[in-house]
């Protein structure tokens, strides 16, 4: 399988939680999320505390 470029949720916000079908991400991946969605990493089945870093506004 290969390491993920872009990341991202399009389907309609009635979702509540959708989990992206490839786990193999690296520090190049590109997560895209919009303002109504947030995103949570989990790691060895436990959430990772949240960071928050502003990379780009499109």
């Amino acid at each position: 399988m290969s390491i993920a470029e872009v990341i991202k949720y399009e389907g309609d916000n009635s979702v509540f939680v959708w989990k992206h079908p490839c786990e193999d991400f690296n520090t190049a991946s590109q997560l895209v999320v919009h303002e109504s969605q947030e995103a949570v990493f989990f790691m060895n089945g436990q959430a990772l505390e949240p960071v928050w870093n502003l990379l780009s506004t499109l």
